[in-house]
């Protein structure tokens, strides 16, 4: 058996085998610079965990450790999402019974972050 495997940015998933490569290493679809993708510092944190509970979800991940900081980024149902920087496992954020929280994590090295981890989301109860 033969496992072939394709190249793909590592920010959004863009297939690099087609013609989305440019000479200045950018990723034509979400703008992602892939100098970025060799370093190590630049792997989002890993195993992102959601568990609902009392007023609110807590969020749990496997912190880069050849990061500098963490960043979350957090939505609760329709609002805005808020950016908390410097963040370290687990954060909680408060909602309201019934209310969904989702969440990204990234990795941030000299001030430049990373790209987004995939997504996790819980419900708050009461």
């Amino acid at each position: 058996m033969t496992i072939v495997t394709y190249p793909f940015c590592i920010s959004c998933g863009n297939d690099l085998t087609l013609p989305n490569f440019n000479d200045d290493q950018f990723c034509d679809s979400c703008g992602f610079e892939y100098v970025f993708s060799n370093l190590p510092a630049f792997v989002p944190p890993t195993a992102l965990d959601a568990t609902g509970g009392s007023g609110g979800v807590t969020f749990t991940f496997a912190v880069n450790p050849e990061a500098d900081s963490t960043d979350i980024a957090t939505k609760i149902d329709s609002g805005a999402p808020v950016l908390q920087e410097g963040v370290t496992s687990p954060v909680v954020i408060v909602a309201a019974e019934g209310e969904t929280v989702a969440a990204v994590v990234r990795s941030v090295l000299n001030g430049v972050p990373g790209p987004w981890s995939n997504s996790a989301e819980g419900v708050a109860t009461a």
